[in-house]
């Protein structure tokens, strides 16, 4: 996450893709305006911050070694060309109980905050989140949204359970937030800076994919 004060090679790169000049490599007022303009083009939450979205949105690319969530797009996002396999809902098999068991768990934590990188107990970003919760559970999750997506097994958002990952995606296929199912529409998750573990309306419920931790195939 770059914000204000920081220096790296990082605020360099972003300066010179922005055309913010002098590109001296420290994050002052003046390149958190540029990026503020650009997060306003380009329907991203306008915080002046470059998290891993905005960094994917300003050089056309996925970013996938950056961990955790980043803040709640203001507009849905555009199908990528090819989309990943989803198995028919049938031959996917979940662990009898254990959804439920992990939206129960995940309640636990509902107004901790959210920081960028964390994984609990005390605080989380969206996937160190459901990796927590799911750790307790006994299933093992990748540390970031676009790892835990691939590798779990998907079903259609039509067939999705309480406990199971609602993953947000950019135009480029990379996944850029995860959420836990509730029922109803609803997920659980760690949003973004500033704001806590909450309740909420699933984003662009027509926009998401599905995975089901612990689940096989038949």
């Amino acid at each position: 996450m770059l914000v204000m004060g920081m220096s790296s090679a990082s605020v360099t790169l972003i300066q010179q893709q922005l055309k913010v000049s002098p590109a001296t490599g420290y994050y002052g007022p003046l390149t958190q305006a540029s990026v503020e303009t650009f997060q306003q083009a380009n329907g991203l939450e306008v915080d002046g911050q470059v998290g891993p979205l905005t960094w994917a949105r300003i050089f056309g690319t996925a970013v996938s070694a950056l961990p955790g969530s980043t803040p709640t797009p203001t507009t849905p996002p555009v199908a990528p060309t090819t989309s990943p396999t989803t198995p028919a809902a049938s031959t996917v098999v979940r662990q009898a109980g254990l959804g439920a068991k992990a939206l129960a768990l995940i309640k636990l934590q509902a107004g901790k905050p959210y920081l960028w990188g964390a994984a609990g107990p005390n605080s989380f970003d969206c996937s160190g989140l459901t990796q927590y919760v799911y750790k307790q559970l006994g299933i093992t999750l990748q540390r970031s949204a676009d790892q835990q997506y691939r590798t779990t097994l998907h079903v259609p958002y039509s067939q999705a359970q309480v406990g199971d990952l609602i993953f947000f995606y950019d135009t480029t296929g990379y996944v850029y937030h995860v959420g836990m199912y509730a029922g109803n529409g609803m997920m659980w998750d760690a949003p973004h800076s500033t704001a806590v573990v909450r309740f909420e309306d699933v984003w662009y419920p027509n926009s998401v994919w599905v995975g089901v931790p612990g689940a096989t195939l038949k």
